[in-house]
């Protein structure tokens, strides 16, 4: 029996290591990316002075359309819709408290900062709101 959980134990341990392995590894990627998002020309995106109102649509709106303008962190209609480079749109204000507290997607939970070549404004979403408000 004790070689069976010895072997065990082994197993467990290789496992802590590579997993250790793994981390040290994503770590020291995500200090490089954060060092090349510092150097980068990019320019650093602000949130709004104002926090947004969430817009009042049209009664005759279908559900599945406004669940389509849903922000995946305030859980409201945007205002002011803002897309990462995976094709994510998000509240702007929400993605940037979000990434104040971790460079990493709320969705995807790959990496993401608040610069313009990671995060841009959806004109087409903000669009479709902005036609259909009451």
């Amino acid at each position: 029996m004790g070689g069976v959980f010895s072997g065990r134990v082994r197993e467990l341990e290789n496992h802590v290591d590579c997993l250790q392995s793994n981390f040290d590894y994503v770590s020291e990627e995500l200090s490089t990316l954060e060092q090349q998002v510092q150097d980068s020309p990019s320019v650093r995106i602000e949130k709004n002075p104002q926090e947004p109102q969430e817009p009042t649509l049209k009664l005759s709106t279908p559900q599945d359309i406004i669940d389509t303008f849903i922000c995946p962190i305030t859980l409201q209609v945007m205002e002011d819709p803002w897309m990462d480079y995976e094709g994510n749109t998000y509240e702007k204000n929400a993605i940037l408290e979000s990434l104040e507290r971790e460079h990493i997607s709320p969705l995807t939970r790959n990496p993401l900062f608040p610069i313009s070549t990671q995060l841009f404004p959806n004109r087409t979403i903000k669009t479709l709101i902005d036609n259909l408000r009451v």
